[in-house]
């Protein structure tokens, strides 16, 4: 992750990224770094995402707060069917993400 993107809109795409031995993770790849892991963001709870539709790139297909529901070793978006959660990813579909603050920067900010 480069420098201090919490609250920024980051452009990219979504992916499946294999994490060794861990199984797939739903991923976002920085369309600034589009080869690199510098630009590969792993989708955590609390996270926003917006989806757009490939066909019709100004057509949002999803939008919305990370929630994820484990089954079994696997983390999906709740009331999101795995099937069309899985096309987006699978299928690289463009995204906008804004990250979600880490805990500890949230605590530190109330506290201000």
């Amino acid at each position: 992750m480069v420098g201090d993107e919490q609250g920024q809109v980051l452009h990219g795409v979504c992916l499946y990224y294999d994490a060794q031995g861990g199984g797939m993770a739903a991923a976002f790849q920085d369309s600034r770094f589009p080869n690199s892991f510098e630009g590969l963001h792993i989708l955590k709870c609390g996270d926003q995402l917006t989806i757009f539709d490939p066909n019709e790139p100004q057509r949002v297909v999803w939008s919305g707060i990370i929630s994820f529901h484990l089954e079994g070793i696997h983390a999906r978006q709740r009331d999101v069917d795995k099937k069309i959660w899985g096309r987006y990813f699978f299928g690289g579909y463009s995204a906008e993400l804004i990250l979600a603050c880490p805990p500890e920067v949230e605590k530190a900010k109330q506290s201000l």
